[in-house]
């Protein structure tokens, strides 16, 4: 099956006809919301009707990308898959025409002048709106605050033409990335793929790369008298001069914080590794990095 047919049935489960702000759809054979067993959908009426009440919160929720197009497609470029070869009747040409008639729920479709599909973006609605079928499978009315247990996250991530930043970050191949993201199924999102470098750093922070000799959790500071002399770090003067101790204090790396010694954490890690002659490879230093930036 050709990359863009798996897209496109996949993109227009969320497909809507889009009914200026109706979340009111009902179920064209029984009356009801698919699953809405009165008091639940009930609940979740009211509540989505108490928090989308106001024009800017449900444009935040329906229409903001909140500057995901960096991800999902400057870097992923998933917008190429859903732009891919036609197939049948799965025309790509349908699936922009929704992208421009912003009718595609939780997704933003970014176009050139030319009319070419350059980037995309998601929304929260993308898994936490649905239709109610009154038009056809996945298109009608768009029910806002319902699960999308349709959506098949993995299998769409899958078809991005570059998961090399997650293969990087993980240290494995790109197949290995495609085989965990497929098995996922509809209706799941397994958080952990991108958290398991993470998971991985936070044992080299407590043993070889000897952070929490200095860094103790939970307050990742030193107990007691937490302060360091520049030359024992080492680094210069140049912040320390300026209190009245004349020295760095050891900082608590659950907060806010920024460190004398380079302009990313990586920075930081290389004058650590190098100092303590830690001997860190290149994949345990990127782990640390997803570690520290878990914190």
């Amino acid at each position: 099956m050709k990359i863009h047919s798996i897209v496109v049935g996949v993109i227009l489960v969320v497909a809507s006809v889009l009914v200026a702000d109706n979340v009111q759809g009902q179920n064209k054979a029984t009356g009801e919301r698919p699953g809405a067993a009165s008091e639940i959908g009930t609940g979740i009426d009211a509540h989505v009707h108490q928090m989308l009440k106001t024009g800017r919160r449900a444009r935040a929720f329906r229409f903001d990308t909140f500057g995901s197009e960096a991800f999902w497609g400057e870097t992923l470029q998933l917008h190429k898959a859903i732009a891919g070869e036609k197939n049948d009747l799965d025309d790509p040409a349908t699936t922009l025409a929704l992208l421009r008639l912003n009718a595609v729920v939780g997704v933003t479709g970014l176009f050139n002048k030319q009319g070419n599909l350059t980037s995309m973006g998601l929304q929260c609605a993308l898994c936490h709106s649905t239709v109610d079928d009154s038009f056809a499978p996945g298109i009608g009315k768009r029910q806002d605050g319902w699960a999308n247990r349709d959506l098949n996250v993995g299998l769409i991530v899958s078809l991005s033409p570059n998961l090399t930043p997650f293969a990087d970050l993980l240290g494995v191949d790109v197949a290995t990335v495609k085989k965990v993201l497929t098995s996922w199924g509809p209706g799941r999102f397994d958080a952990e793929l991108d958290k398991d470098a993470a998971a991985r750093g936070l044992v080299l922070f407590n043993g070889t790369a000897k952070c929490a000799t200095c860094h103790v959790p939970p307050l990742f500071t030193e107990p007691g008298n937490n302060l360091h002399a520049p030359g024992e770090i080492p680094v210069d003067s140049f912040q320390a001069d300026r209190s009245p101790t004349h020295m760095y204090r050891t900082a608590p790396l659950a907060g806010l914080w920024t460190h004398q010694k380079g302009g990313s954490l990586r920075d930081v890690l290389e004058h650590y590794d190098a100092l303590f002659k830690l001997g860190l490879s290149e994949p345990e230093k990127t782990e640390l990095t997803e570690y520290l930036k878990s914190l």
